[in-house]
């Protein structure tokens, strides 16, 4: 039943509010504990909190309310407070019949004593918004790998999704596997199944099922919906066209570039209604002139400005479908993840989806941004660099042994290429080897895959 492993979370709220010997940080640690919910839920083969109905919702904003009530003192007038809102939960239907046997515990525990009650423990991940020690050991941290089927995997993209691999099963995390295919034009209908089956070619495996964004879309139009009532979006219909020629010089992109800065004066002149309503439009995240700092685990602390370097960015495209900034977001929330691992050139992005975990009240997961492979020219390594999909490599009848050689060089592992297995990696992998360089792509490279 959904609702043991929420009457659990409840119940672990209640106990942090209890120890009153460690008051520092124990909002931020109730934000964990619900942000991760849905990995308890998820292990009892439920859906996620974020995916459960109107009545789940009203339940994490009276939490809320009961993590804001929290401050640095534990005294009588927030011990009654708990208690209000606890007999308010209790009353929400069906919930509240669920639940209620464990608030009774709660209240008579809140009323006579200040010790913690017996329940089996949740393991929280850690993150960085939590400063307090923990007193559960933190292993049920969860990473994902999350390719996108636009294409065939190549060299760069191996490399990230083999230290992903090997970091999460080092240090004992739940590794799971999401499809990102909600890319319009660019997703390939036979990628998807090449994608899965090249990493499990190379000797990566996965935790549970596969998830694929676009079978379902209503846990991103539910979220759009919270957007808008909170006023945080709106509806836009211009198109890059019209953006480049409204905006001044300044905000026009540089060659080669992709990204065009939204500009405030760009927004609409008028209120606009708080409504999601036609998913045939484009949706804007309003941005605000702010520093975000990412305290990344590898690249360390990065600021960013995405006032200044993006504007007001989409949430919603015209194709009916969420942008892959707010998709990743709730995507990533409703499957529990605590650690992101990808290429440092979304550090950018980083910021943009850190803007929007705060605006729904959602944790941020740590970020470890690695460096990326780059071609002669400097330049991310893509088609223009020739052919690299591993697909490629191994019609050529290259094997998962020297690809992953190659990665391993690149990766700190081993001085000079040598064919080595996924199992051989992860055992000599260590972090602190990892350089903080991109990598260049060589014909030296090339030859020696092909056996010269």
């Amino acid at each position: 039943m959904i609702w043991g492993g929420f009457g659990e979370v409840l119940l672990r709220i209640v106990v942090l509010l209890l120890r009153s010997g460690q008051r520092v940080g124990i909002r931020g640690e109730c934000e964990v504990v619900l942000g991760h919910a849905g990995g308890v839920v998820r292990g009892e083969r439920q859906r996620h909190l974020v995916e459960a109905n109107h009545d789940v919702w009203m339940v994490l904003k009276a939490l809320g309310e009961l993590c804001d009530s929290i401050d640095e003192r534990h005294r009588a007038e927030e011990v009654l407070k708990a208690q209000r809102t606890l007999q308010r939960v209790a009353g929400l239907r069906p919930i509240g019949e669920l639940v209620k046997p464990c608030v009774d515990i709660l209240l008579g525990q809140l009323v006579h004593d200040h010790t913690p009650l017996p329940s089996r423990q949740i393991r929280r991940p850690q993150t960085n918004r939590c400063n307090i020690a923990a007193p559960v050991p933190m292993t049920n941290r969860i990473s994902r790998l999350a390719p996108s089927p636009t294409g065939a995997l190549h060299l760069g993209n191996a490399r990230t999704f083999l230290i992903n691999w090997a970091l999460a099963r080092n240090e004992g995390w739940r590794l799971i596997m999401r499809l990102e295919d909600l890319d319009g034009p660019r997703i390939k209908a036979e990628a998807a199944e090449q994608v899965l089956d090249i990493l499990g070619w190379l000797g990566l495996d996965h935790d549970g099922d596969v998830m694929v964004q676009s079978h379902d879309l209503d846990p991103y139009r539910r979220v759009m919906h919270i957007l808008a009532e909170r006023g945080l979006i709106y509806a836009c219909s211009l198109t890059r066209k019209e953006i480049v020629a409204a905006a001044s010089a300044p905000h026009a992109p540089s060659p080669g570039e992709h990204e065009l800065r939204f500009s405030p004066e760009l927004r609409p002149t008028v209120p606009m209604p708080r409504l999601f309503q036609s998913e045939e439009t484009n949706y804007r995240f309003y941005t605000r002139p702010e520093t975000v700092r990412i305290e990344d685990a590898f690249a360390g602390a990065v600021d960013h400005r995405p006032f200044d370097e993006v504007g007001d960015f989409v949430v919603w495209t015209k194709r009916a479908t969420p942008a892959y900034q707010l998709a990743v977001v709730v995507d990533d929330a409703r499957q529990g993840v605590t650690d992101v691992i990808r290429g440092d050139d979304l550090l950018r992005s980083a910021a943009r989806q850190t803007l929007l975990y705060r605006a729904l009240d959602l944790p941020v997961p740590r970020f470890w941004h690695l460096p990326l492979i780059l071609g002669p020219d400097g330049r991310r390594l893509a088609k223009r660099h020739g052919d690299t999909r591993l697909e490629t490599y191994r019609r050529a009848g290259v094997g998962p042994e020297r690809i992953i050689g190659l990665l391993a060089s690149w990766s700190g592992v081993i001085g000079c290429p040598a064919e080595m297995s996924a199992e051989d990696f992860r055992n000599r992998f260590e972090l602190d080897r990892l350089s903080a360089d991109p990598v260049m792509f060589s014909e030296v490279d090339h030859a020696w895959l092909l056996g010269g």
